[in-house]
């Protein structure tokens, strides 16, 4: 059970990594 907590963890910490680059590069676009 704790690895898969783990498991949850990365996959969640890889999706807000995404999703910060996402919203870096829109505001890179904008200027």
């Amino acid at each position: 059970k704790l690895r898969n907590d783990d498991q949850q963890n990365e996959v969640h910490k890889e999706d807000e990594m995404e999703e910060l680059e996402r919203e870096y590069s829109n505001l890179r676009s904008q200027e």
